[in-house]
């Protein structure tokens, strides 16, 4: 989950010019710490990158998919829908 997390976080900052190096740099030190000072595996790392990897994956696909009540809703407001 350190992982995942630090991954994400710099995922999101990374859109914002001054925000993209420290928090770079802060969430790879999270995760060699997660593995020097905890008791995670490095394999623990790359299972939380994974994880991470999967959660931006699915959500920018949610992003792009409208939800069925939102379509039916926009096809009645534009008069386009069966009365």
């Amino acid at each position: 989950m350190h992982a995942a997390v630090a991954f994400l976080c710099a995922a999101s900052a990374f859109s914002v010019r001054w925000l993209r190096y420290p928090f770079l740099g802060l969430n790879l030190l999270m995760g060699t710490a997660t593995v020097t000072h905890s008791n995670h595996y490095l394999i623990d790392v790359f299972a939380g990158l994974g994880l991470a990897a999967v959660s931006l994956y699915a959500i920018s696909a949610l992003a792009r998919k409208p939800l069925a009540g939102q379509v039916r809703a926009l096809e009645l407001s534009s008069g386009h829908g069966a009365g």
